[in-house]
């Protein structure tokens, strides 16, 4: 799992982008999405400095996803996931990490959607660095 890109960049005019719920649309939208794949979604978002949060879970695992107003100009938002873990689980579990399938879902929803473009996938290095302007098409690593 380490290989996955967790951060995903797009570009829509679905949402709008107001000062106080900026990005609340994004996860009212997606936590709808998600409960139609039949995931749990939490009720509640969180909203924080760095973005709104959405809790789901996905075979048994909760996960959050954040999101954000990058650049209000062209409407462009990111996404990024993480797996919430307990602390025994930290300490005694397998690896952390984001699966495969809820990245491929995410991956196809994006692709499904008009009014969703220019959508670009970035590892942690990219985040770190704000390189948003380059990406991968996918979440999984291309084939050299």
């Amino acid at each position: 799992m380490d290989d996955l890109r967790t951060f995903v960049s797009f570009r829509s005019t679905m949402f709008g982008a107001s000062e106080t719920d900026e990005g609340k649309d994004v996860v009212t939208w997606l936590a709808d999405e998600f409960a139609k794949l039949g995931w749990q979604v939490s009720e509640e978002f969180v909203h924080e400095t760095s973005g709104w949060f959405l809790s789901f879970r996905h075979e048994g695992r909760r996960f959050d996803v954040g999101v954000a107003l990058l650049n209000d100009e062209n409407s462009r938002w990111l996404l990024w996931f993480n797996e919430v873990r307990p602390f025994w689980a930290k300490l005694f579990g397998g690896e952390p990490g984001v699966p495969k399938e809820v990245l491929a879902s995410v991956y196809e929803l994006f692709k499904s959607k008009e009014s969703i473009s220019d959508v670009k996938w970035h590892t942690l290095g990219d985040f770190r660095r704000a390189n948003f302007e380059e990406g991968a098409p996918a979440p999984w690593p291309t084939p050299q």
